[in-house]
């Protein structure tokens, strides 16, 4: 009885409201609230060069980090994150952290580059310049536009033989 009553309440964001019931609840089960939750709430898309559904297509993530121009990442990162925002885009999986160490690999157009300190700084930009600002229409505590989610950065670019 309670065990099923706790799987009919796993999809309801209430539950972490009552805390009686999330004691009550395993790691597992506590996990798949969460990602339910995320996912039910957020439109998701990816945006490593720009918004790219009827929005503006800007150079690949390799080619912004050779401007060394931190400002124009954010500008790049802000204008993606407003255009995501006009069709209800709130969660963008960009920038990609990893580090391009095997040019061979399939992928080295979606990093930064080589050089970890040029990719900690565009990366860091980058996820300003989306998160930066306020969503129009959001309640005042609303403090991020969209999030940006840092991706593929454990050994992920450092293939065996490029693939």
């Amino acid at each position: 009885m309670k065990s099923s009553y706790m799987q009919s309440r796993l999809d309801n964001a209430t539950l972490w409201r009552t805390p009686p019931l999330v004691s009550l609840l395993l790691f597992s089960q506590k996990v798949r609230v969460v990602l339910q939750t995320a996912t039910r709430h957020s439109r998701s898309r990816p945006g490593l060069h720009g918004f790219t559904n009827q929005g503006t297509i800007f150079p690949s993530p390799i080619g912004l980090a050779a401007t060394f121009n931190e400002e124009l990442v954010k500008q790049v990162a802000n204008v993606t994150a407003l255009e995501g925002e006009a069709l209800g885009i709130n969660h963008f999986f960009a920038p990609v952290l990893d580090l391009a160490r095997e040019l061979r690999w399939g992928r080295v157009e979606e990093t930064f580059g080589e050089d970890p300190f040029l990719t900690g700084e565009i990366g860091r930009a980058f996820v300003t310049g989306m998160q930066s600002g306020k969503r129009r229409g959001a309640g005042p505590n609303a403090i991020a536009r969209a999030a940006a989610t840092c991706k593929h950065f454990a050994a992920f670019g450092s293939p065996q033989g490029g693939l």
